[in-house]
């Protein structure tokens, strides 16, 4: 009669074992998808290529953490550039740059805060994102 939990045990210990390593792949993605917005201040396409990643990835990444930080690049990504869109028209037109600098500033903090919380493992807090597309299922009461 013990043979069978211990087998139990091994299929549960191969099956913990597949998804750590899926789970390993998706953060590999979601780092690159950061490292591809980071590289947008040299090389401009890099941003469009680590949008375009994340939202072909978004549908087979199966864990909720890694699907927060995916949403929240592509996110980082439409908000910056129509911000940076924005604050480039009145730089050429009015002559103001302080606008596109606090763009650069926002754009900054979204990556670096995406870089930190995929180093650490951690979800991005709710409070940090008002403006993502959050698909998050309401409990009813």
């Amino acid at each position: 009669m013990k043979p069978a939990p211990a087998k139990a045990t091994n299929q549960k210990n191969s099956h913990d074992s597949a998804n750590e390593v899926n789970s390993a792949k998706e953060r590999q993605f979601i780092l690159l998808g950061v490292l591809l917005q980071a590289l947008h201040v040299f090389f401009g396409v890099t941003a469009f290529l680590g949008m375009f990643l994340n939202v072909t990835r978004l549908p087979s990444i199966q864990s909720s953490l890694w699907q927060d930080h995916c949403r929240w690049q592509i996110t980082t990504f439409w908000v910056g550039a129509l911000l940076y869109a924005i604050t480039i028209t009145i730089g050429f037109t009015q002559n103001v740059w302080w606008p596109f600098v606090l763009a650069a500033m926002w754009v900054g903090y979204r990556i670096i805060s995406s870089a930190v919380a995929v180093a650490t493992h951690t979800a991005i807090p709710h409070a940090m994102w008002p403006l993502t597309l959050n698909n998050s299922k309401v409990k009813s009461s």
